[in-house]
This record gives structure tokens, sequence and C-alpha cells, in this order.
């Protein structure tokens, strides 16, 4: 996954620094890759969690997350 995530910051890194970089995951098992998605460095994430009944975010309960996070819904 260390490519994933270096690949995303490539991607976004050509931006004005007063860019917000916003990212959205769908249906992942976030407690797997929650260590991947801190490492894209993405200033925002929404993780989808209306049909989890929420569970997706106890991840970053347990997990310190960098940059901001909530629930999205799709």
């Amino acid at each position: 996954l260390d490519w994933a995530s270096r690949s995303f910051r490539v991607s976004t890194s050509g931006v004005a620094s007063q860019t917000q970089i916003h990212t959205h995951m769908c249906y992942a098992e976030v407690n797997d890759v929650i260590r991947t998605i801190a490492a894209m460095d993405a200033d925002v994430i929404s993780i989808e969690a209306s049909r989890s009944d929420m569970e997706p975010l106890t991840s970053f309960t347990d997990f310190m997350y960098p940059n901001g996070s909530r629930p999205g819904c799709v």
C-alpha cells in the first residue's frame, strides 16, 4: 500500500499551498489501512459510514489521525 499513498501525494503535490485536498473512502476496512490513509496526507478524509452504522469511524478513536475526518454519505 506504500505505492498508493506515494502516488496520491505525487498527484496532489502540484496544487497551491492554500488548496485543501479532500478524499473519500467507500466500503473500506478502515482499520486495516488507517496508517496508509494517514500517509496520503490529505487535508480531510470522509469515510462512507451510513450503511455500516458508523462502524468505520471507530478507527479514528484507536489511531490518532493527524488531519480532518468526517463521516460521508453516498
